[in-house]
């Protein structure tokens, strides 16, 4: 196991590290790139991964895994080398390797960061009202630290840690609204009650609208009011002409012209 591949997500955490099996053969390749996680004979590249564009690449120099699954040597974690390898070529977001899982307890949230770096920034957090907090990721393992906030607030939070973003909620698990969802009349019938108003059933269809007196009945069979309030205010007024001035003129002139043109051709005949 290479350094590398001690904290990436694909050989991060294999058991049995100390007691792996041999493999017979091993097939001599030099990577001019990618991630060499595992080396072999004169630490030669064994397994290579890549980013190719939005695709993945992984390369394993030898067809004597099976060796692992048979036992050879006290075996090895074959399969579970191979299905990380194959959920990581399929984008397993469980296996990424720059990643955040969020775990909220109370009001403690607990931050477990999964990186390919040695160290890591200080983590920044936004909370619901808009402020920011620092928060120190120590490290805990290889390619893991973690870190812990402490925050009475409840709602979204955001945070960022060496450009990787994650937004999470934090609230309670149960929350009242979701206790009981029925549609029921009686949460709501003191209220109904006390003011006159009435509650109405969307499958007996959409009521009628009536514009009714405050302290009246609010609803019935089929209807509903709305109460007129007369609530309004006149804050403003402002007259203006519907034309201007000249334009009244203009159509005095041109009646005066036009009457006086009727009239004389009345005169001639």
């Amino acid at each position: 196991m290479t350094d590398l591949g001690e904290r990436h997500p694909v050989t991060r955490g294999l058991p049995q590290q100390e007691n792996w099996g041999a493999w017979l053969r091993q097939i001599e390749v030099i990577p001019d790139r990618g991630q060499t996680l595992m080396s072999g004979v004169e630490e030669r590249a064994l397994l290579t991964l890549d980013r190719v564009g939005a695709g993945r690449v992984a390369l394993l120099a030898s067809d004597h895994a099976w060796l692992w699954y048979r036992g050879y040597e006290a075996g090895g974690p074959q399969q579970e080398l191979l299905k990380r390898l194959a959920h990581w070529l399929m984008k397993e977001p469980e296996l990424e390797e720059e990643s955040i899982t969020i775990s909220v307890e109370g009001e403690q949230v607990d931050i477990r960061r999964y990186s390919l770096s040695e160290t890591l920034e200080p983590a920044e957090i936004r909370t619901p009202n808009g402020a920011i907090s620092t928060i120190i990721m120590a490290p805990s393992g290889p390619g893991e630290f973690t870190g812990t906030f402490v925050s009475p607030e409840q709602g979204i939070f955001e945070i960022h840690s060496n450009g990787v973003q994650r937004v999470f909620a934090k609230g309670a698990a149960n929350p009242i609204e979701f206790f009981d969802p029925r549609p029921s009349i009686d949460v709501f019938a003191p209220l109904v009650s006390a003011t006159k108003a009435g509650q109405i059933w969307a499958l007996d269809g959409l009521p009628s609208i009536r514009e009714i007196r405050r302290g009246r009945i609010a609803a019935g069979r089929n209807w509903m009011g709305v109460v007129k309030n007369n609530a309004y205010a006149t804050l403003g007024v402002r007259q203006s002409p519907l034309f201007p001035p000249w334009l009244y003129l203009l159509l005095a002139l041109g009646s005066a012209v036009l009457g006086w043109l009727r009239e004389g051709r009345f005169q001639r005949r």
